[in-house]
């Protein structure tokens, strides 16, 4: 029995040292600062020397001489009141210790968690005073770090993304660069049938989806739609790495959302000419097209009167890359050199011919919007 157990004893150690060793080198090593807070300023660290973060009840508590010095405040402190103060240019924010009431320029404002001073340092709440400073604040938490970039507006990185092992993390902008929320992202297994990741952006355009630990690779996809005046309308999101990757370095896949637009196809009804069967029929490449938007685009934007002749382009004759939105829609007849001639409209197969008809893009797919219109001569 001695000599067994001397036997079996070097294996048994040695198999425990690897899983001991294992156990160090598990991603989890990259956060080995619990709930460790990151806090970026346009997209660059900031260093806290004198105390770290904490977050308390769901809010960043930061020192607050860094944060206010980073905004461009000077900083003073009301010892005889207990007061931290920020001034820049005239502008104020005063925040009482352990009060609930702030002043901002001159106005009162209650305050979710108060200032406070934790183990000798005064501490501020990080998103209250940087919005209240014009600023904007992301969030993002992967495990446990919370990542909080604060910015002007300049950066368009305001949380500087990273690998880290079986994560993929990124972030969904439009195309002018603003976060776009509730976009889907799928993590395509590219080993296992069916055994794909589902994950959400937030409110800042950012996504995190943790992957097992499986020797394989992984390939990124989004969807997004858009509701508009009761309709869903499909949008192109489009990777900018569209590579795939091992799932134990993990990745940062970002994506740009496709602006939302559809294709009016136009149709002349008249096969003769109406005035005297022997002139030519109406030419449609002589026809101008007026869209008058009805209300905010689905971009939320007021849009602008679209007026052009129809041109051929792949798919049919029309007007190509209309940015989606409910449209009033009127034609003239103006062959070069002639005054303009009001047509009736409609659209196509559907009612009577009016001085003008009013549209919604239908979807022929997910991401393909058109609408039909038919045009004659009165």
């Amino acid at each position: 029995m001695d000599g067994t157990f001397r036997f079996m004893k070097k294996p048994v150690l040695v198999w425990l040292a690897m899983i001991l060793l294992g156990l160090t080198l598990l991603p989890l090593t990259a956060y080995s600062a619990s709930g460790s807070v990151k806090v970026y300023f346009n997209g660059k660290p900031l260093q806290f020397e004198d105390a770290e973060p904490v977050i308390k009840n769901g809010r960043t508590l930061v020192p607050f001489r860094k944060i206010f010095e980073t905004l461009g405040y000077e900083v003073t402190w009301d010892e005889r009141n207990r007061i931290a103060i920020g001034e820049k240019e005239g502008f104020m924010i005063q925040l009482p210790i352990d009060g609930t009431i702030a002043a901002v320029g001159g106005e009162s404002v209650e305050l979710d968690v108060p200032a406070q001073i934790v183990k000798g340092r005064t501490l501020v709440p990080l998103r209250f005073v940087s919005e209240n400073s014009g600023y904007e604040v992301s969030y993002l938490k992967v495990k446990e770090v919370a990542m909080i970039g604060i910015s002007d507006g300049t950066t368009a990185n305001p949380i500087p993304l990273a690998e880290m092992p079986y994560f993929v993390t990124g972030r969904v902008v439009n195309e002018r660069g603003e976060p776009v929320p509730n976009v889907d992202l799928y993590a395509d297994n590219q080993l296992l049938y069916n055994s794909n990741l589902y994950g959400t952006t937030d409110e800042y355009g950012y996504y995190a989806i943790e992957l097992p630990m499986l020797a394989t690779t992984w390939h990124m996809s989004a969807t997004f739609a858009a509701d508009y005046n009761g309709k869903s309308y499909g949008v192109n999101v489009t990777p900018v790495d569209d590579k795939p990757f091992a799932g134990n370095t993990g990745a940062v896949r970002n994506f740009v959302l496709g602006s939302v637009t559809g294709e009016l196809y136009l149709y002349l009804a008249d096969y003769s000419h109406p005035d005297d069967p022997a002139l030519p029929p109406p030419d449609p490449n002589d026809v101008v097209i007026t869209l008058s938007p009805v209300g905010p685009l689905l971009d939320g934007s007021e849009g602008e009167t679209i007026v052009k002749r129809g041109s051929n382009f792949p798919g049919g004759f029309g007007i190509p890359d209309v940015p989606i939105g409910r449209y009033e829609v009127t034609a003239h007849y103006m062959p070069l050199g002639e005054n303009p001639v009001p047509m009736d409209v409609r659209i196509r197969n559907r009612g009577d011919y009016e001085p003008s008809a009013i549209f919604d893009f239908e979807s022929l797919t997910d991401t393909i919007h058109q609408i039909e219109i038919e045009a004659k001569l009165r």
